[in-house]
């Protein structure tokens, strides 16, 4: 009763196996053309079966937890960001469970299997709701702001990727506007940048307005002369969106 454990591929045609039985722990190295088959016996003790169990119980119980999370998934698509996140962070533990947990190699690869279609499956509802989030936060800025030629705000969010997607909504909407929105998390002081400008803008590019804020509020930023991005932390949103507005007026002439 020969159970394999791992299977790591070292070069082309040539992997290296870790197998347990009831008596020893075998190490089985194989390759292709006249290689052929090779076995090399490492490991005796009282303990040798052991091991060979504790495989199949562990196998046993990453199954059961895999499974529990597809019936969730199955069940209703998340309906929320935040639960959306959560399913993607259980599901990335409980790859890397799989990836370096000894259970059967078999088992590990079918497991491996559902854990990536259900880590697709989150990705895309995770995109969805980015979407929605964004598209309705920036229908709130352009009812409350108008169409600007400097549009400087603040949105709640704790996605980075959200902010990106609102600031290209708007960016969408208003083409001639300069935009910019910061995101502060007050639990940590951490602020968020997303900006862009419009594509004939000389006099100020994306790049540089965002690292001229994002140093001032002891962080870095980076992106290109169109859209960037980049993190800071402040305890006064307020004062960083004013340096901001102020910075692009001075840029700008406006």
């Amino acid at each position: 009763d020969l159970v394999i454990v791992s299977e790591k591929q070292q070069v082309k045609g040539i992997s290296r196996i870790v197998a347990v039985t009831g008596q020893d722990a075998v190490q089985v190295g194989y390759g292709s053309g006249s290689a052929g088959l090779k076995l090399r016996f490492c490991g005796t003790g009282p303990n040798r079966f052991r091991w060979s169990l504790q495989a199949r119980d562990m196998g046993r119980v990453l199954s059961q937890e895999v499974e529990s999370l597809s019936a969730r998934l199955s069940g209703s698509a998340p309906s929320s960001l935040g639960s959306a996140l959560q399913f993607s962070k259980e599901a990335s533990a409980l790859s890397d469970a799989v990836d370096n947990t000894p259970i059967p190699q078999w088992q590990r690869r079918e497991l491996q299997v559902r854990l990536r279609a259900s880590l697709r499956s989150i990705g895309t509802a995770i995109r969805k709701l980015e979407a929605q989030q964004a598209a309705e936060s920036a229908a709130v800025l352009l009812r409350r702001r108008g169409q600007t030629e400097l549009l400087v705000d603040a949105v709640e969010t704790d996605s980075p990727s959200v902010l990106m997607k609102t600031v290209n909504q708007l960016s969408a909407a208003a083409p001639l506007s300069h935009v910019m929105l910061l995101a502060h998390q007050r639990h940590s002081g951490k602020v968020f940048c997303a900006c862009q400008v419009p594509k004939d803008s000389p006099a100020l590019a994306a790049s540089d307005w965002a690292v001229a804020l994002c140093r001032r509020l002891g962080g870095s930023a980076g992106g290109s002369a169109l859209v960037a991005k980049g993190t800071g932390s402040s305890g006064d949103i307020t004062e960083a969106l004013r340096w901001a507005e102020d910075f692009a007026r001075k840029k700008t002439g406006r």
